[in-house]
């Protein structure tokens, strides 16, 4: 598959450009996923941003927030009856006309949400019905995709009679449509975009790998490629101040309500004295093709700055934060709190949070009062604020005021702004509504910032920490609220953490550093796969810190590929999913804690949720799935997982997972997009270990599987498989060891 990231500089290819059969046009600066986001934007009746020639119906790493069209002339080799069949990651649609002619298009596949590259068979939508085509006919061939962000690609694909497919369409069965002179011109255009592009791509590459990052220069460039303001821009531009508590529901939920509304909205976990000054550098990820560098941003002005926190031991409010937000809301801007209730007065007096409130004469007190959103505090409040909502006990909940040029206004939670799933047409509704209001309020002591309204947002979070710390492979970002036993941390640990996990897991690592992005608060991370990859940590205890970098870490790691350096086969539960991340997760904990003489991640205790539902669960059916859930409790089956993984540390030692990748990328190196049954994960297993697996397996409840594997093949040789003698007692302690060459086999203990 052809990929167009812009290193490629495809309309620099040698050959002809008038040889390259395939138009594809770009419109960048889309927001959404589906091609209805691209076909119902005014930009698309007007003419494309870019335009180029491929040399076939395929391509990959263009990007975020862009919508495609790709257009062909397909000839029938021989008459009869083909099928057809798309792959894309987001959504897109293909259409067919009987001939050459616009007129004629007819949609006849789709790719709901997403599929894998080259993958097209995921969804039923995915390959059209039989269609009957004549020899030596013109028949127009168009694809409509729309990316929002991560990964992205597009292929189209074709079953002639009498062949086995799907095959990628190419050159020698297309022709190219016939261009207008505004899109001749547009695809010269391009090219010279696209000489440019790779010199700038070269300096980022650069860049990268020196771990630095991006003058404030390329940010101006590329502003094209930040996230394009809402459909119904306000012009408001509001900050989502994550770094006092980062919040899922805040972060991704309430920042994508902000946009629904109209508020043009980008989130930070940096100090919120370095946020708030127009022009001033702040750190962001800028999209590039399949790339997303850290670069220096100029800041822009916020109308309205919304923060949050519930949770009294996340990072503290400092007095140059509070004081920059006091004279930042004294020029016209505007606050919005949501607070919390603390345990008890002590708790309210010291809490980092009240000293900031204190500014504008109020406070969360530890009062409960009864309201909708549950109980919530009781608000203190000075003379100058207007009591918007009460509880049941009349205490005050909700309030404003004015302050110098500002507002302030605090919300009892963020329950009463923000949609959950089981909300009525009418909560949904009164949400937005007391949403879009209390912005609109807030924002209304400064002019709308206007403009083009791009804002950073990739990465999963628009604005990353000030500070930068670089430990040998491993840069650290963080705010300058962090406490002081986790700069201990930064200096002490972490490099040596990540060297760890990737020695357990060898995996091919980019040449630039890994990123570590520590954030407000406690309760998780994600990972951030586009290169530079990063783990991003919500914690705020070092040893907690520690494992849930190595479970974002472990993410982002691949393992080892075949010979080739591919990386081939994916298993039924993610090659990097949360059983995968989890179990590093547990190792990491374990070396830093010390406590190693229980199995990992505890994982013995999954006999008692299945005590409490009376039978065993069956990780063929029920993995991750909603029933599990219910029938076992949350994350069983990730505990169930590792105790598998934990009885084969104790037989064969830890070496044999990084061979289970490894063998798993060598026998589907012919087909690397395979996903396998779980009966064929089990095998690739056996043959990793060299041992029978299955009776383990079935012993487990796991249904569909065959009973016995006496043997299998790999890389052309027939390997004998004793049953391997497990049983379903306890699993052992946490196997902390190197791992050995895992392209041997291992040696049961």
């Amino acid at each position: 598959m052809r990929t167009l990231a812009l290193t490629l500089a495809l309309g620099l290819a040698t050959s002809s450009a008038q040889a390259q059969p395939v138009l594809l046009e770009l419109w960048r600066g889309l927001g959404g996923d589906q091609v209805t986001d691209l076909t119902g934007a005014p930009a698309y009746t007007t003419g494309a941003d870019e335009a180029r020639q491929l040399d076939e119906a395929s391509y990959e790493n263009l990007g975020s927030n862009y919508g495609a069209r790709l257009s062909t002339l397909v000839v029938a080799p021989v008459t009869g009856a083909y099928s057809f069949y798309l792959a894309a990651d987001d959504g897109a649609e293909l259409w067919l006309s009987d001939n050459a002619e616009p007129a004629g298009l007819k949609r006849i596949a789709a790719v709901a949400g997403y599929s894998d590259p080259l993958a097209f068979e995921q969804q039923a939508g995915q390959r059209s019905a039989p269609i009957e085509l004549v020899a030596g006919r013109t028949y127009l061939l168009r694809a409509l995709h729309k990316q929002g962000g991560g990964g992205n690609h597009l292929a189209v694909a074709w079953r002639p009679p009498g062949t086995q497919g799907p095959l990628v369409l190419e050159s020698t069965v297309l022709r190219r449509p016939a261009l207008s002179p505004e899109l001749t011109a547009l695809v010269a255009a391009t090219v010279e975009s696209d000489r440019e592009r790779v010199r700038l791509r070269a300096d980022v590459e650069r860049a990268m790998a020196a771990g630095d990052t991006l003058p404030v220069r390329f940010a101006v460039r590329l502003e094209s490629n930040l996230e394009p303001p809402p459909a119904n821009d306000t012009g408001i531009n509001v900050l989502v101040d994550q770094s006092h508590q980062t919040q899922f529901v805040v972060l991704w939920g309430l920042r994508g309500e902000l946009r629904g509304q109209g508020f043009r909205a980008a989130s930070s976990v940096a100090s919120l004295d370095t946020v708030l000054r127009p022009g001033a550098r702040s750190r962001i990820r800028l999209p590039l093709d399949e790339l997303e560098p850290f670069a220096w941003w100029p800041t822009a002005r916020w109308n309205v700055v919304l923060t949050s926190q519930q949770d009294l031991r996340a990072q503290p409010y400092t007095t140059s934060e509070i004081d920059a937000l006091e004279r930042w809301v004294r020029a016209g801007g505007g606050l919005l709190v949501l607070g919390g209730r603390p345990g008890d007065a002590a708790a309210a007096a010291d809490w980092s949070l009240n000293a900031l409130l204190a500014r504008f004469d109020a406070a969360c007190t530890e009062l409960a009062e009864p309201t909708p959103a549950g109980n919530v505090a009781r608000l203190r409040l000075g003379d100058d604020w207007t009591v918007l909502a009460t509880g049941d006990n009349d205490g005050p909940v909700r309030a404003r005021r004015a302050f110098g040029q500002g507002y302030v206004q605090i919300l009892e939670s963020q329950a009463v702004i923000n949609i959950r799933g089981e909300d009525t047409d009418e909560e949904k509704a009164a949400k937005r509504a007391l949403l879009t209001e209390t912005i609109t309020a807030l924002a209304a002591g400064s002019e709308p910032v206007g403009g083009s309204g791009r804002l950073p947002a990739a990465g999963g979070v628009g604005i990353f920490p000030e500070l930068a710390k670089r430990a040998g492979n491993v840069i650290v970002y963080y705010a300058a609220n962090q406490p002081a036993n986790v700069r201990e941390l930064i200096d002490r640990d972490l490099e040596p953490a990540a060297g760890q996990v990737v020695k357990w897991l060898p995996t091919v690592m980019a040449d630039e550093p890994y990123a570590i992005v520590l954030c407000g608060g406690g309760g998780g991370g994600w990972a951030i796969n586009p290169r530079p990859k990063a783990a991003a940590v919500i914690e705020y205890q070092p040893l907690s810190i520690l494992g849930v970098f190595g479970h974002e870490m472990a993410h982002t790691l691949t393992g080892p590929g075949n010979d080739e350096g591919q990386i081939a086969g994916n298993i039924p539960i993610g090659n990097q999913g949360e059983a995968h991340a989890g179990w590093f997760q547990g190792k990491l904990a374990a070396l830093f804690s010390g406590e190693t003489d229980v199995a990992n991640r505890n994982a013995n205790t999954y006999t008692r949720d299945e005590e409490k539902a009376g039978r065993q669960l069956d990780l063929a059916t029920e993995y991750e799935t909603a029933g599990a859930r219910e029938n076992f409790g949350y994350g069983t089956q990730w505990t169930k997982m590792w105790y598998i993984w934990q009885k084969l540390d104790d037989r064969y030692g830890p070496t044999w997972y990084p061979r289970w990748y490894w063998v798993r990328s060598t026998r589907w190196a012919d087909e690397p997009g395979h996903r396998e049954t779980f009966d064929e994960m089990v095998e690739t297993m056996s043959i990793a270990v060299g041992e029978d697996l299955f009776p383990f397996f079935n012993a487990l409840g796991t249904s569909g599987l065959r009973e016995r594997l006496p043997e299998a093949t790999f890389q052309g040789q027939t390997l004998t498989l004793p049953v391997a003698p497990l049983d379903l007692s306890p699993a052992g302690p946490v196997n902390l060891e190197p791992i050995g060459d895992y392209r041997q086999p291992v040696t049961p203990r």
